[in-house]
């Protein structure tokens, strides 16, 4: 097992997740920010077959506990004070919207994004990608370890450091993948298509 530090330590607090999401018990710890202290960020721990791994994410997007940078009120840090040093257990709800591939209220889900019929595990970073929209770290799990997905279309360097944004469509009968350019502007000018062997097609 992966050793790491998934304790509760000062202002933070731990949510655990009741049922089993594709097979891993899931715990996360949040504590603020340190790029923004009104922000919850969270180390999330993975864990099955007595392995565990840790992912980060820049801006917990569970609207159970807290909403990202949408939220002007500071409700984030009230709480924090609530929960602070406490586990709390909570349910994990599956996307029930078929259209909304991109998930914007969860910290991460599982979704196959490059068309092999294997769930990826995709990690979310509320409302920090262009525009405010969200951005999401795209890993393939091999033998239990996750690997970042860092080339295009599911990585962008501009991106502020992480990977997609909810731009991009998904087209999963001709499985392509269609991104506008330039992102973040109200009409875009051009698109880069990706194909299933992940290189541009047009």
């Amino acid at each position: 097992m992966m050793k790491q530090d998934n304790d509760i330590s000062q202002d933070s607090f731990a949510v655990e997740y009741r049922q089993k999401i594709f097979g891993y018990k899931v715990k996360a710890i949040l504590k603020p920010s340190y790029e923004d202290n009104l922000v919850l960020s969270a180390n999330i721990y993975f864990t099955k077959n007595n392995r565990t791994f840790m992912l980060h994410s820049k801006s917990f997007g569970d609207t159970v506990f807290c909403n990202g940078r949408q939220d002007p009120k500071e409700k984030n840090l009230k709480i924090l004070k609530k929960y602070n040093h406490k586990t709390v257990k909570s349910d994990y709800t599956a996307n029930k919207d078929e259209q909304e591939l991109m998930l914007l209220y969860k910290p991460f889900f599982f979704k196959d994004l490059d068309f092999d019929d294997i769930p990826e595990l995709i990690i979310v970073h509320n409302s920090l990608a262009v525009r405010w929209h969200n951005g999401y770290d795209v890993y393939h799990i091999v033998e239990g370890v996750p690997i970042l997905m860092d080339k295009p279309p599911y990585y962008n360097a501009d991106n502020n450091g992480f990977g997609m944004t909810d731009y991009p469509k998904f087209d999963f009968k001709r499985k392509i993948i269609t991104c506008p350019i330039p992102e973040g502007e109200l009409c875009y000018t051009d698109f880069i298509v990706y194909g299933i062997s992940k290189k541009k097609i047009k």
